[in-house]
């Protein structure tokens, strides 16, 4: 499967030192994906978009909350056939973060989030529950997939998630940024029991990590950089598919109160598959295009 995604992303900087004169931040990301599924004469052109939300605010200066909030459409249109679109909102997550540490070019923070469990699937039984179930299930992987797994607790139906994010930034005087968060991710299973035949196929609790690794160059109004991600499921059977890993370079730009955003997102590996690998192993690639503004 191969992805093509425009995103438009606002990047947090709220935690950084030069936003201390800022009590908050706001900031909107639009993904854009256009897809093929299946293959020749059997083919369904995709077409994607979805829509993040996200505030931050610091009620003390050591203190910040947040809410982070998103919507996603999926049309799957057949060579053959009527097309089908689903339209869900994701999971809504709040949050508090402290700054444990902020001096001498570093500044630490961690924090506790909760995913709320809003994302569901039909689960009727006739064949437009049937497919409608589907379409929602090709809906949030999309949303999922596009942005390299990260963050996917958003995505997730019929979970409640409970993160425990820990993040450290360094900024040196030559104008080198390095910095780094690492979440926790416990998913809880909010959904009916499901058996078939007698067995019992409720999901399982599931337990996540998320790596984000920053690293960038400030020359004047505008910092190059690289960004890497990992998620990796820990209650994952399949071992060899665990774990999700992605980069991005990225180039931003600040600009008064406001800054900017464009960056290269592209798989590394399966579960989704190398961004330019061969077919049937094809992966992600994305263009990010973001902004956001401190006030």
């Amino acid at each position: 499967m191969v992805l093509f995604a425009i995103l438009l992303a606002a990047p947090s900087t709220l935690f950084a030192q030069e936003a201390d004169a800022h009590k908050g931040e706001a900031g909107a990301t639009l993904t854009l994906a256009f897809d093929t599924l299946g293959e020749a004469p059997a083919e369904s052109s995709v077409t994607h978009f979805s829509v993040l939300l996200d505030a931050m605010y610091k009620v003390m200066p050591q203190v910040i909350v947040s809410v982070d909030f998103g919507f996603t459409n999926t049309s799957v249109a057949p060579d053959q056939g009527d097309s089908q679109s689903d339209f869900s909102i994701s999971n809504p997550v709040i949050g508090g973060h402290y700054i444990f540490m902020d001096n001498a070019g570093m500044l630490a923070h961690a924090g506790l989030e909760i995913a709320i469990p809003v994302v569901s699937v039909p689960d009727g039984t006739t064949v437009q529950d049937q497919i409608d179930a589907a379409a929602r299930e090709i809906n949030l992987g999309y949303a999922s997939g596009a942005r390299g797994r990260f963050g996917e607790y958003m995505w997730i139906p019929d979970f409640l998630s409970i993160i425990v994010p820990v993040g450290a930034e360094m900024h040196f005087a030559s104008g080198l940024n390095a910095g780094g968060e690492l979440s926790f991710v416990y998913g809880i299973y909010t959904g009916e029991t499901l058996e078939v035949a007698g067995i019992d196929l409720t999901p399982e609790n599931e337990a996540d990590l998320e790596l984000a690794l920053d690293v960038s160059f400030e020359a004047g109004m505008v910092e190059p950089g690289l960004r890497y991600t990992l998620v990796a499921r820990l209650t994952a059977e399949d071992t060899e598919n665990a774990a999700q890993m992605a980069i991005e370079p990225f180039v931003k730009a600040k600009f008064g109160p406001g800054f900017g955003r464009l960056g290269f997102l592209m798989s590394l590996d399966k579960p989704l598959g190398f961004a330019f690998g061969s077919e049937p192993d094809k992966g992600i690639w994305a263009i990010n295009i973001g902004g956001g503004a401190n006030f």
